[in-house]
C-alpha cells in the first residue's frame, strides 16, 4: 500500500514530498485518475518532482504510483467488518460443535493406552501440548511431552503399539508433520491428530481427529494475526469429557465384579 511506502520511506522526504503526501492523502479518490500533468497543476509540484517522489518510494514511476494509490482507495472503501464479532461467532460455533462431538473413542484410546506421547509440531502447538500435559495429570492420565524433533524420534524407538501419540499441527500439512505421521503409522502405534483443518494429510493418516479452528484477523499494519485459543478451548472441554467417560467406565467395571 502506498500509506505503507510513505511510513518505510519517510526519512527521505524532503518538505516537497511531504507537501504533496498531504495533497495526495487529501484527494485520494481524485488522484486515482488524474494524470502526472493534471496532479502537477493541482497540487501545484513540479512533474519532475512528482516523478522523484515516486522513486523515493522505490517506485518504477508514476504509473505503479497510481496502482499503489488505487489499492489504498479500495482497501479503505472496503466495508467495516465486525472483527470482535467473527472472533467470538468461530468461538461459539467451534465450541457447539466439538460439545456435541462423539468422543467416546478418543476418550478410550486415552484411557486404555499405557503411554500417551504429546508432540507439538510448532511453537504454539508445543505450547498447548505442555498445557494438555499439566491438565490431564488432573484426571489421573499423565502423558508425555515429546519437547521437539529430537525428542520425539528417541520417544519413538522406545514407544509401542499399546501406546498412543497425539499430534498437535495447525495445517496438518507440512512434510515434517506428516513424516513424523507415517512413522508412527509403520510401528502400528495408534494415532490422534489435533488441527485447525477438517481435512489434510495427517488427518487422513490418523485414528482420531480433533478440529481445532482459528480465525484470522487482517489488521491495519498489511499483516494479519491467527486466533489459537480454541487449541487450548477444545482440549479442556476434550478433558472434562474424559473424566466423565473414566468415571463412567470405571463405575460400568466396579458393577460387573459384583
Amino acid at each position: 500500500m502506498l500509506s505503507g511506502l510513505i511510513i518505510k520511506y519517510y526519512d527521505n522526504l524532503n518538505q516537497n514530498d511531504l507537501y504533496l503526501c498531504q495533497f495526495i492523502n487529501e484527494h485520494k479518490k481524485e488522484c486515482v485518475d488524474m494524470t502526472i500533468d493534471e496532479m502537477a497543476e493541482k497540487s501545484h509540484i513540479s512533474r519532475s518532482s512528482i516523478l522523484r517522489f515516486a522513486k523515493k518510494l522505490s517506485l518504477k514511476g508514476y504509473s505503479e504510483l497510481k496502482v499503489y494509490l488505487k489499492m489504498d482507495v479500495q482497501r479503505e472503501e472496503l466495508p467495516e467488518r465486525d472483527v470482535l464479532g467473527e472472533v467470538c461467532d468461530d468461538y461459539h460455533f467451534a465450541i457447539n460443535e466439538f460439545r456435541t462431538k462423539d468422543c467416546e473413542n478418543i476418550c478410550r484410546m486415552i484411557y486404555e493406552a499405557d503411554r500417551v506421547f504429546l508432540f507439538g509440531t510448532g511453537g504454539m502447538q508445543a505450547g498447548v501440548a505442555k498445557e494438555m500435559q499439566r491438565k490431564f495429570i488432573y484426571a489421573g492420565k499423565c502423558m508425555y511431552n515429546c519437547d521437539g524433533p529430537g525428542v520425539f524420534q528417541k520417544t519413538l524407538q522406545l514407544a509401542d503399539k499399546k501406546d498412543l501419540f497425539i499430534i498437535i499441527s495447525v495445517s496438518g500439512e507440512s512434510e515434517n508433520t506428516v513424516n513424523c505421521a507415517k512413522q508412527i503409522k509403520m510401528q502400528n502405534i495408534p494415532l490422534i491428530a489435533i488441527t485447525k483443518m477438517k481435512v489434510n494429510k495427517l488427518v487422513r493418516l490418523s485414528d482420531e481427529s480433533i478440529y481445532a479452528g482459528t480465525s484470522v484477523i487482517n489488521t491495519a499494519m498489511e499483516s494479519y494475526y491467527e486466533t489459537s485459543v480454541l487449541y487450548l478451548i477444545l482440549t479442556e472441554i476434550l478433558l472434562v469429557k474424559y473424566i466423565i467417560y473414566k468415571e463412567n467406565r470405571e463405575k460400568t467395571e466396579s458393577l460387573k465384579k459384583l
